[in-house]
């Protein structure tokens, strides 16, 4: 293909000040790729970065790490990617030269970028990635569900990776939005008892679809009392908190919905930076709490396998499409119709 020379993007030029505008198309270094990106997913850090809540957005930037395309050109030592493929992209930029590089923690680099929020992403109808962060799409994955692979891969990190949960474990999913529900589908994918948990009904019943076990409506039916009913009273094995909200208290819900010697996964971003907490009972029960953020690279592959293979389905996720010129609108239902929206894509080539 003709590789014009600007193209459309959503460029965040401070906190409150998107803007669609014409760019220069951008240029390639030796090791990267460009990409005509054909989907892109808003994300809840997109929202933050919006109104200048993300700690790790720089400005101006075109926002959108969960994003997949077409390669259209490629860097002089670019070996295993060609023009033409259909690739998706892990969002960390690493340095390869810090301890955490050197340690095998890639996305914990200590000096290192992100596309989407310090380095340009995939609001846009083209962007540039390194060759070493982009994986492609198996054949049997459209589009928009290769954009969100990066999102199941956050999934299969915090309940594969961090909480090693598996066939005969109970797992209870604080939160049905986008990062509880690809919780939800690696939980199953690895054949365990999963209850979710929300305040809107119509993420429930999306997570029905998508083989919740119990998907409790916390404004009618106590979650304490079902965790106890399927748990014979023991508590579960894993909890995930997904919700990152203070005033929900769901952290503190967590220590008590978990067994003695259980574990706990923190995936909420909190924006106040703080969580009401049962120091004692998660003492005496002698639980473990871990952190689990990012994606790293071998949780996309695995992610992009599962899809792959159809073992995981995430198009029930997808409620809202928008062309990128009406970026505005879209952004705005993701952060304020989440009665109605859980995932909302951006299809910059739609017009």
């Amino acid at each position: 293909m003709e590789i014009p020379k600007t193209m459309k993007a959503a460029v965040l030029h401070k906190p409150e000040h998107l803007t669609l505008e014409e760019v220069p198309v951008p240029e390639i270094g030796d090791d990267e790729v460009l990409i005509e990106v054909k989907a892109c997913g808003i994300c809840g850090s997109d929202v933050l970065a919006l109104h200048g809540g993300h700690p790790r957005a720089t400005y101006p930037r075109i926002l959108g790490h969960e994003f997949s395309g077409v390669v259209c050109k490629v860097g002089k030592d670019v070996k295993k990617l060609t023009v033409g493929m259909r690739v998706t992209s892990t969002m960390e930029i690493q340095c390869g030269r810090c301890w955490a590089c050197r340690h095998g923690h890639l996305n914990h680099c200590q000096s290192g970028r992100s596309i989407g929020l310090s380095a340009d992403g995939g609001m846009a109808q083209f962007m540039k990635a390194p060759s070493r962060n982009v994986l492609v799409l198996p054949d049997k994955i459209d589009f928009e569900v290769g954009a969100i692979a990066e999102t199941l891969a956050v999934g299969y990190n915090a309940i594969r990776l961090k909480a090693r949960a598996g066939a005969g474990d109970i797992v209870v999913i604080l939160g049905a939005g986008p990062v509880g529900m690809d919780v939800l589908a690696c939980a199953k994918a690895a054949g365990t008892y999963v209850v979710i948990s929300d305040v809107m009904k119509n993420r429930l019943e999306i997570a029905r679809r998508m083989g919740a076990d119990r998907a409790v409506f916390t404004m009618e039916e106590n979650l304490a009392e079902v965790v106890k009913e399927v748990t014979e009273g023991r508590g579960a094995d894993v909890v995930v908190e997904t919700v990152g909200s203070t005033a929900a208290r769901t952290v503190y819900q967590a220590v008590e919905l978990t067994r003695p010697r259980g574990t706990i996964i923190i995936m909420g971003t909190n924006a106040e930076n703080r969580a009401d907490f049962p120091v004692t009972t998660f003492k005496e029960k002698e639980m473990t709490m871990i952190g689990s953020r990012g994606i790293p690279f071998d949780a996309l592959e695995r992610a992009l396998m599962l899809l792959g293979q159809e073992r995981v389905d995430l198009r029930p996720v997808i409620t809202h499409r928008f062309p990128l010129e009406q970026i505005h609108e879209a952004m705005r239902v993701a952060e304020h119709e989440k009665d109605k929206a859980l995932k909302v894509m951006i299809k910059p080539l739609a017009a």
